[in-house]
């Protein structure tokens, strides 16, 4: 019955039975494996890792929970643990074109670009151009080939991906790939020809305004990403304030304006949280968001804030 609610995606009605299961055999991989599952699809992680970790104490070599694992720690924002664990799995299933593409994705977040790219070459070898992530293949293809400034690789990966999408998609997305590609390689001419055509065919010109500044940003194009930022908190900040504050703090932080980093650090954790952890967490290792501003205001001012400050 567990197996089948599984099957059906009610993890949440499936793990009752699970646990009842194992409270009568505590070594059952099967249910342990089963439940680990079910924990990870509803986002339950750390529970996930826990569970998988039981079935590893039993039989340290079952792929299944070595699986289930990395997935967690990939969703966790722990890339190394994951590569590890990835490549364990991989030694055993080399074939495996989804897991090829979680690892190169775990690598390039460890800016390890050139085994990323070895990766991506096996996934498209392994899948022959059939994995169910086909898409997303190509699409980190080129941004890892554009990271190591293979401009024409990066260029071909686009133009694979955009062949591979449904006929009804929008050419938006592809257009601002194109421009961040040329715009990280030095390119900007080319780049604002494309950011021009994502422009002129959208129907939300604020979204893709705002994934144009990101495109600035992810460059290192602080100035004119800052400048964009600004532009579109000002005329639409009643409806996209959320998702601009933490890149205009990350900016500000970039370009030496202090008192607006902290100033905009502050609102950006408590209006988007996930993605000023996302921005700042490297640079505030350890810390959790609700303290990046002391120690935000520690760097600047070399001590932490008093009251009201």
């Amino acid at each position: 019955m567990a197996e089948v609610l599984v099957a059906m995606g009610d993890y949440e009605e499936a793990i009752p039975l699970l646990n009842q299961i194992l409270d009568g055999n505590p070594y059952h991989i099967s249910a342990w494996n089963l439940l680990a599952e079910s924990q990870a699809a509803l986002d339950q992680f750390q529970e996930a890792i826990d569970s998988a970790e039981y079935v590893l104490a039993i039989d340290q070599d079952n792929l299944r929970a070595i699986i289930t694992k990395a997935n967690c720690l990939f969703h966790l924002d722990q890339p190394e643990e994951a590569h590890q664990l990835y490549t364990t799995y991989l030694q055993t299933v080399p074939q495996d074109s989804v897991i090829c593409y979680l690892d190169s994705v775990c690598l390039a977040d460890l800016e390890r670009f050139d085994e990323a790219a070895s990766m991506l070459t096996k996934a498209n070898e392994v899948s022959h151009e059939m994995s169910p992530e086909q898409l997303n293949i190509y699409l980190h293809q080129a941004y890892v080939e554009s990271r190591l400034h293979h401009l024409d690789r990066a260029i071909a990966a686009i133009d694979k991906a955009r062949k591979l999408a449904p006929d009804n998609s929008n050419n938006i997305e592809y257009e601002v790939h194109l421009g961040r590609i040329f715009l990280e390689n030095n390119h900007p001419s080319e780049a604002g020809i494309h950011f021009h055509r994502a422009i002129q065919v959208s129907k939300n010109a604020v979204k893709t305004l705002l994934q144009i500044a990101i495109s600035f940003t992810d460059t290192g194009h602080y100035d004119m990403a800052r400048s964009m930022f600004e532009e579109i908190l000002k005329n639409y900040g009643d409806i996209i304030e959320k998702e601009v504050l933490p890149y205009l703090a990350y900016c500000y932080c970039h370009v030496g304006e202090d008192q607006k980093y902290l100033q905009t650090l502050k609102k950006a954790v408590q209006c988007n949280r996930e993605i000023t952890k996302a921005l700042f967490s490297t640079m505030f290792q350890g810390v959790l968001p609700e303290e990046y501003y002391l120690y935000a205001f520690q760097s600047v001012y070399g001590r932490f804030p008093l009251d009201g400050e």
